[in-house]
């Protein structure tokens, strides 16, 4: 199961969704999520109010049971991003790969 910047400046349920995902996954499956960790470093203002999740916070959300899960990674990765002017810089996402090895 794959979920990818669900960030919007539409309201979205984002916690109601990964669970949704999670309740998903099959045994020996993966729950693969990225989402961003913050604005673009060119972003002067930001275009919407958002909170940003943390890595250990989207965990705390799903509240999954440790005796059936596997935390493969948690970690946030910067990649590099260009402004639509062509403003270089980057971006920093966070990524989670858990895998659900029972129930």
């Amino acid at each position: 199961m794959n979920a990818q910047y669900l960030q919007s400046p539409v309201e979205l349920d984002q916690r109601e969704v990964l669970r949704r995902a999670a309740d998903a996954v099959a045994a020996g499956g993966t729950l693969l999520v990225v989402l961003h960790a913050g604005w673009p470093s060119w972003q002067t203002e930001p275009p919407f109010d958002h909170p940003f999740p943390t890595l250990r916070g989207v965990l705390d959300e799903l509240a999954l049971p440790e005796a059936g899960w596997t935390v493969e990674t948690l970690e946030t990765v910067r990649r590099t991003s260009e402004s639509p002017d062509g403003t270089e810089g980057f971006r920093d996402d966070n990524v989670w790969r858990l895998r659900r090895t029972g129930d």
